[in-house]
């Protein structure tokens, strides 16, 4: 009894030992997969974009704290019109309802956005997501914010450029980086502040999410605002550096990604030449960004 004890414990380990060495085969197998990463949609698909956010921002005003809590969110529909492999996708923008509240200890401010609804432009959505070729966008209204920046062409134009997730220009295996750093110009309040900003994209894991296999994908990075703005007529100076930490979920197989959530924290100055002050101001937001295809 005791030498079939034996034996058994020893068939037991070998087993163990070879699962082992098969798991860590796999790993290891896995770890060296190579993967594209494209936009690459079939011409007459449709998904939606739903997109919320919450920031809280506190400025320090001669000693007191002011305190503003900003929502929002929004659902737009994309529909391919077309698709080349090197070209990319002609895609078309139909703009959905959204909203934008803001309050805080100075009152409320909400924002109409009824005019701009229904409103469709074209864009071109290239394989590693740059967008390019705007279409329409200058016909889009003019939308003043609760608050108090207007929406304007650049903007939108800004905002489709900022929602697609920038993706390698090579092929990447689990643990590879790649870079995304560009250089814009933000008009605001009869203004242009400069944008320079810095990420890291980092390929984490391959997973299942929503019924999609999914690559993880880390981001971290930065932004540097600067430049000169009016607001009621005041001419103002901003100084401001944004941190950013987010997680990417991209369904390689359908070519485009599924889930976006961010964390941002935001620290700057705001100066008014005209008074001789600085107002130190932060902002922290959380916010996701969902894409649902429709059949």
């Amino acid at each position: 009894m005791k030498k079939a004890f034996l034996s058994i414990s020893l068939l037991l380990l070998v087993l163990a030992a070879m699962f082992s060495l098969s798991t860590a085969a796999e790993k290891a197998s896995a770890a060296e997969k190579l993967y594209e990463l494209k936009y690459q949609l079939k011409p007459g698909t449709k998904f939606v974009i739903v997109s919320t956010g919450e920031t809280e921002s506190v400025t320090d005003q001669m000693g007191t704290e002011v305190v503003a809590s900003i929502t929002g969110d929004g659902e737009d529909t994309y529909t391919v019109l077309s698709a080349d492999k090197e070209k990319g996708l002609t895609i078309e923008l139909e703009i959905g309802e959204r909203t934008q509240d803001i309050s805080s200890d100075m009152g409320s401010a909400s924002t109409d956005f009824s005019e701009l609804i229904g409103k469709k432009a074209k864009f071109v959505l290239l394989p590693n997501g740059e967008a390019a070729d705007f279409e329409g966008f200058d016909e889009l209204p003019e939308v003043t914010t609760g608050s108090g920046e207007t929406l304007t062409k650049d903007l939108y134009i800004l905002g489709v450029k900022d929602t697609f997730p920038k993706l390698p220009d090579k092929p990447v295996k689990i643990g590879d980086t790649w870079k995304d750093v560009q250089g814009n110009d933000v008009p605001l309040g009869g203004g242009t502040l400069r944008s320079e900003s810095d990420y890291t994209y980092k390929l984490i894991e391959e997973v299942e999410k929503d019924g999609f296999d999914c690559l993880k994908i880390e981001v971290t990075g930065t932004d540097n605002l600067s430049g000169d703005f009016e607001q009621q007529g005041t001419p103002l100076s901003l100084e401001r550096e944004t941190t950013t930490k987010a997680v990417m979920y991209f369904a390689y197989k359908e070519g485009m990604f599924i889930l976006y959530e961010a964390e941002t924290k935001a620290e700057g100055i705001i100066f008014v030449p005209s008074a001789g002050i600085e107002i130190p101001q932060t902002m922290t937001t959380k916010g996701n960004v969902v894409v649902r295809f429709k059949k």
